[in-house]
């Protein structure tokens, strides 16, 4: 029982306004009837966690195994950013709308395309 995402060309790092394009594929022990994929950040370190979900698409499912191609376009902020109290990162996560399988791709979006550093 898997769920993968394959972003095109392996890329991790991204800059505002590009595309990000990819395929998740699953093959599930039980026919799911929707997959859905994120672009989303989070914050780590001390304090409340947040999260915020940017993009989604929703995969109509017809079959126990399959695959869809996807697209976000990368938006102008928040950054990726590592300081020492707080990080920001960003994800893109693929999931079928019951079961617990899941997949995470972890991305960089900054106007150079590495992660700011505080």
């Amino acid at each position: 029982m898997t769920i993968s995402i394959d972003i095109h060309n392996s890329q991790t790092n991204f800059q505002p306004g590009e595309k990000i394009s990819g395929t998740v594929s699953w093959q599930l022990s039980k026919e799911p009837k929707e997959i859905t994929v994120n672009l989303f950040w989070q914050t780590d370190g001390k304090g409340t966690q947040d999260m915020e979900t940017v993009e989604s698409r929703n995969f109509k499912v017809f079959g126990q195994t399959g695959s869809e191609d996807f697209e976000f376009e990368v938006p102008i902020a928040p950054y990726s950013f590592s300081g020492r109290l707080i990080s920001i990162s960003w994800y893109i996560e693929a999931f079928p709308k019951s079961g617990r399988d899941s997949s995470q791709y972890s991305i960089v979006i900054s106007p150079t395309g590495e992660e700011v550093h505080l």
